[in-house]
């Protein structure tokens, strides 16, 4: 993918976009660091409105995520299965209403110059729009008498992989430049995790790679960190949606696939 020569700027927020988007979250009785849920700030949605403006835009302005809201709450589950063990997260209702805000700025932005690949980003698109697509696909190939080959893959703790200086060169050729790429950096660096076990806590220790599980903008970050993989795929047809990836591919025999 060429380097696009436009780049990405932050535009003030106003209280009608913070409004319209704090209305989008899903009312839930989980809370993060502060203990507010989402319920409450939207009965009280006119007196907090003002504070998200002011933070919202002195936290673009200064292209920095604010490090009280990178504290996160250990989401409660099944403590003797190991898989529960990642560090899947309660995070402040603040940090979800600026991500989405960023989110849909980033977004319209790769929109716009066409930057980011189909499945990733549209609101009608899901995994379930992958799988007919694929589905699809295989069906147009059968019907040609072809014969079809699917490479499905399994990206284990996908946003857990994402490194931090890999990601800047991949942002940059995309467009995401200055103060907005040092904010997305500022979000990711320095995060700390802790264990309970009991009721004794243990040090925090830095996070050096990956995204916040849970977050808004993880999986945005996560499929911009991706995107340019089908341009690498030399034959056959590549389908994706956030971390599920699969390349169907088509021969006159099962001998041409096996070559291919």
């Amino acid at each position: 993918m060429p380097t696009n020569n436009s780049s990405l700027y932050f535009y003030p927020v106003t209280i009608t976009e913070i409004k319209d988007v704090v209305n989008t979250i899903q009312n839930k009785p989980s809370t993060g660091i502060e203990e507010v849920p989402i319920s409450l700030i939207k009965e009280c949605l006119e007196e907090f409105a003002m504070c998200f403006l002011l933070l919202i835009n002195t936290s673009m302005e200064l292209g920095q995520f604010p490090s009280r809201l990178k504290t996160a709450v250990f989401k409660i589950r099944e403590a003797k299965d190991i898989k529960n063990y990642r560090p899947i997260s309660l995070l402040s209702i603040f940090s979800k209403v600026i991500e989405k805000i960023v989110a849909n700025r980033i977004i319209a932005f790769l929109q716009k110059f066409c930057l980011i690949s189909d499945f990733q980003h549209e609101d009608n698109y899901s995994t379930e729009t992958a799988v007919v697509e694929l589905v699809q696909s295989v069906n147009e190939s059968l019907d040609r008498n072809k014969h079809v080959f699917g490479i499905f893959f399994d990206l284990t703790s996908a946003f857990d992989t994402i490194d931090i200086s890999f990601l800047e060169i991949k942002l940059e050729k995309l467009g995401i430049r200055e103060k907005v790429l040092e904010w997305i950096i500022s979000w990711m660096e320095n995060r700390q995790m802790r264990v309970k076990i009991n009721e004794v806590i243990s040090e925090e220790k830095t996070i050096s790679v990956g995204t916040p599980q849970g977050s808004v903008l993880g999986p945005l970050i996560f499929i911009l960190y991706v995107n340019e993989l089908e341009n690498f795929v030399s034959y056959g047809k590549a389908i994706m949606y956030a971390d599920d990836r699969s390349i169907i591919v088509e021969g006159k025999s099962i001998q041409e696939l096996e070559h291919r």
